[in-house]
């Protein structure tokens, strides 16, 4: 087991939701931006007005709906 802190993914320290998509990827949703994570790199997809992301729901074609701010 891994552990990161907010310093290895460079986002807010506060988490809401996990998803993994089914090409592997994960997408955490965050108080200040989505993440994603493929095992080894993190990327910040920033979200309209920085918003909270508290819950998220992934397709079959890995597109990403944010349901709730």
């Amino acid at each position: 087991m891994t552990q990161y802190t907010s310093k290895d993914y460079r986002a807010h320290e506060q988490n809401w939701c996990v998803q993994q998509a089914p090409n592997g990827m994960m997408y955490i949703g965050n108080s200040s931006c989505l993440l994603e994570f493929d095992g080894v790199n993190w990327r910040v997809i920033m979200v309209e007005n920085k918003s909270t992301v508290r819950s998220l729901d992934i397709d079959e074609n890995v597109r990403l709906d944010r349901c709730a701010k």
